[in-house]
């Protein structure tokens, strides 16, 4: 399955618009008082169909919105309903070798913070989580308060995306993360045998 793929499987629905990527840096700059820059360079809406109906979107966008090789495209959390509603999907960086070991510790993770069904990525220095369940603002604060500190996970990125109001995951290579993401397993915590 392509990341294409697993994007559509979480963000096609009949009651969502639009979804975003953001073209950002991937490897955030630390200011003088030892903080991280946060924040992407450019976030960009697309509707739900753009995803369905072209098969290059991720490559399209890549292309004209990634304008250094510093930065890379990733998908945000980001949702827009038909009824203009804004909501966020479950999204997790996990700080681990890629490894079938860490693979399994990464779905018993994912298990006990009791996450709806998605995705797996291999980011090639850790895996990713898309998923499908849906959160608004003060929900998403509260599923990134409560995933900090959990075995794997990424020490600082709650944090960082709750001071920007949003997740961002990265979908393409850069020259400074050279590893195309590849989806390496669909999660769906009914089918969890452990």
């Amino acid at each position: 399955m392509s990341i294409k793929d697993a994007i559509e499987k979480i963000v096609v629905s009949d009651d969502i618009e639009s979804c975003h990527f953001a073209a950002y840096r991937v490897l955030n700059q630390i200011n003088s008082l030892g903080y991280q820059v946060l924040g992407p360079d450019q976030v960009i809406e697309i509707p739900v169909k753009s995803i369905l109906e072209e098969p290059n979107v991720i490559e399209d966008l890549q292309n004209r919105h990634v304008q250094t090789d510093k930065e890379a495209l990733g998908i945000t959390s980001l949702l827009k309903a038909k009824n203009r509603a804004k909501y966020h999907l479950e999204m997790i960086d996990f700080d681990c070798e890629p490894s079938e070991d860490n693979l399994e510790m990464v779905q018993r993770t994912l298990l006990d913070l009791r996450t709806g069904i998605g995705y797996i990525v291999n980011s090639g220095g850790g895996f990713h989580f898309y998923g499908k369940n849906r959160y608004g603002e003060r929900e998403l604060k509260r599923f990134l308060e409560r995933i900090e500190r959990k075995p794997f996970v990424d020490e600082k990125w709650p944090e960082n995306q709750i001071m920007q109001g949003m997740c961002v995951l990265r979908v393409t290579a850069s020259k400074e993360k050279p590893f195309e993401p590849v989806v390496v397993a669909e999660y769906n915590p009914q089918l969890s045998f452990f």
